[in-house]
């Protein structure tokens, strides 16, 4: 599994919502984004539509949902030292301040690191044993930004740069169908991220030391 990842580390949730509730009810609908997530809660509330999908586990877009409700978490890793601002649906994934979470970034669901489809019903990945196994929150999207963090300069032009080993403090900025991610740190852990690649987030809780 570790050779899949593009990065891991463990995050502990210091503050949600710091500049008050971004979405709520009915914003991702009116924006008109498109989000793939996929959460292992076992039970879902009546307002969500699971007919076209695969499992229950499945979640629909969330502008096909009556109901949405994210926050933006801020957090800070345990190993690489690395700042993370986040937004979450909470209403499917409740987090709260003191959580500690397991969060990698990968290219592939496969095991073998062959190409999935962003998608997470059994159909999609063919049935077969996936990353998506071992984590409770998923989420596919895409990089659209890598910049040095200090200068807030972009860090590859026309796509084709990433940040690299020895490239200093970097942050890589990445969207989820509107839901966004922005991860800032030492830029060798950043390595594997160019813009415009897709990439997966993978989440679970960990316990508290």
């Amino acid at each position: 599994m570790a050779s899949v990842l593009i990065f891991e580390d463990i995050f502990e949730v210091g503050v949600i919502d710091p500049d008050g509730k971004k979405f709520d009810k009915g914003e991702l609908m009116r924006r008109g984004r498109r989000s793939s997530i996929k959460t292992r809660r076992p039970s879902l509330p009546s307002t969500f539509s699971l007919s076209s999908f695969h499992s229950p586990n499945l979640l629909p877009p969330l502008e096909n949902r009556k109901t949405s409700s994210v926050s933006r978490i801020e957090g800070r890793s345990d190993l690489y030292e690395m700042d993370l601002t986040l937004d979450v649906a909470v209403d499917v994934y409740p987090l709260s301040v003191g959580d500690k979470l397991s969060l990698a970034l990968a290219p592939t669901l496969a095991l073998d690191g062959g190409p999935t489809e962003p998608f997470f019903g059994a159909a999609a990945q063919g049935g077969r044993a996936s990353l998506a196994d071992a984590y409770e929150y998923v989420a596919h999207g895409t990089v659209f930004k890598l910049r040095d963090a200090a200068a807030a300069a972009p860090a590859g032009a026309g796509g084709a740069g990433g940040a690299s080993a020895g490239a200093g403090r970097c942050e890589a900025l990445v969207s989820f169908g509107g839901l966004l991610m922005r991860l800032a740190g030492d830029g060798a852990k950043l390595g594997g991220l160019r813009v415009g690649d897709g990439v997966y987030l993978l989440m679970r809780k960990v316990p508290s030391a």
